[in-house]
């Protein structure tokens, strides 16, 4: 990635207020998953290390766990990754737990109730 994208992500990392659907948010999106390597699934990753009170890891067991449908790698886009997010984030609300938390649980739920991927 470049150093550019290095620097909104530090950016990011530091504003206190920031949403999930703020332009630069998408911005940083955008340019990660242009990056050699990095898809959506590792942008949300990289996303959660910087603010994991906020971006939670999208991934196909923890999708398919709160959706009910596996995506394909092809299918993910950041209008997904938006309402994946957003989602999630009511889940944490509603259970009063830390949102860093919840796309794990999914993760692992899936993991012994869903079976391979």
């Amino acid at each position: 990635m470049s150093d550019e994208t290095l620097a909104k992500l530090n950016e990011l990392s530091t504003m206190d207020g920031l949403t999930l659907t703020d332009s630069r948010v998408k911005a940083v999106i955008d340019e990660l998953v242009l990056s050699q390597g990095i898809g959506f699934p590792m942008a949300s990753a990289i996303l959660k290390f910087i603010k994991p009170t906020l971006f939670p890891i999208i991934d196909v067991r923890a999708y398919r766990a709160l959706t009910g449908v596996q995506p394909s790698y092809a299918t993910y886009s950041y209008e997904k990754y938006i309402s994946y997010a957003e989602k999630v984030a009511d889940v944490a609300r509603k259970l009063n737990r830390p949102l860093r938390e919840i796309d794990e649980q999914l993760y692992c739920y899936d993991k012994l109730y869903n079976g391979k991927i």
